[in-house]
């Protein structure tokens, strides 16, 4: 199937604030997405801006859960910002 705007060029990613988070909004069709590289509806690709970039960042801390430092990985989900963290020692899962 082929959508309107998967050929042209990426354009930059707008961000809406719903329900108390800032959620990627496809800038050629205003559609809420729920990817940030391309629009599900129309194919629009879109370029990384500083929000995504900050949020695919993975960070490391000590467990809280068995001690072990700089175990547990954190990442941040890119669409809609929330954290989770798994521990390498100990299998612990975390979300905030």
């Amino acid at each position: 199937m082929n959508r309107a705007n998967e050929n042209r060029p990426p354009l930059p990613i707008e961000w809406t604030e719903e329900y108390g988070c800032k959620v990627p909004t496809c800038p050629a069709c205003g559609d809420i997405t729920d990817s940030v590289e391309q629009c599900p509806y129309c194919g629009q690709k879109f370029s990384p801006d500083d929000t995504v970039r900050e949020r695919k960042k993975v960070s490391r801390m000590a467990c809280l859960l068995c001690g072990t430092e700089h175990a547990l990985v954190i990442t941040s989900d890119a669409y809609n910002g929330h954290i989770r963290g798994v521990c390498e020692a100990c299998g612990a899962k975390m979300m905030g």
